[in-house]
């Protein structure tokens, strides 16, 4: 398994067009309630490191952003996913009203009348971010062998 440190994610989610400030801004260590916060699953010392899933869940967040979901639901939508999201294919994401929690299922799910509705194709997403990871894990071992 992959570890990977804040910079080096930067550079791997520019493959889906995610800006470097955006991920410093979700990865910060304060709590700001209007503002989406992704925290290393992996901790040393002080300094959080992020798994390769948590590289997935920070462009799955971009995504649904771009989307023009708020930071709360993508946070929620987020903490729902118990699976490895490289073992998932698609993803949907429903809502009943705008009273109700989003729904999270694994698959295609056929549409109903819900007022949101939402298919992903987690795996497109997933192989576009294993190419940066592929590159970046590359560029870790050529610095490595140059000290």
């Amino acid at each position: 398994m992959e570890i990977f440190e804040k910079t080096e994610i930067i550079k791997i989610l520019k493959a889906i067009g995610m800006p470097g400030s955006r991920v410093l801004n979700w990865t910060r260590d304060w709590e700001d309630k209007r503002t989406l916060r992704i925290k290393g699953s992996i901790k040393v010392g002080a300094r959080a490191l992020y798994s390769e899933n948590d590289v997935y869940k920070i462009g799955l967040a971009f995504e649904l952003r771009k989307a023009g979901m708020a930071a709360k639901p993508i946070g929620n939508i987020l903490n729902a996913i118990k699976k490895d999201l490289k073992k998932i294919r698609w993803l949907t994401i429903s809502r009943k009203n705008e009273k109700t929690a989003f729904r999270v299922m694994e698959g295609r799910a056929p549409h109903t009348k819900n007022m949101v509705w939402l298919t992903i194709r987690i795996k497109a997403l997933v192989d576009l971010l294993k190419k940066g990871i592929t590159l970046q894990v590359k560029e870790r071992e050529k610095l490595s062998t140059q000290d």
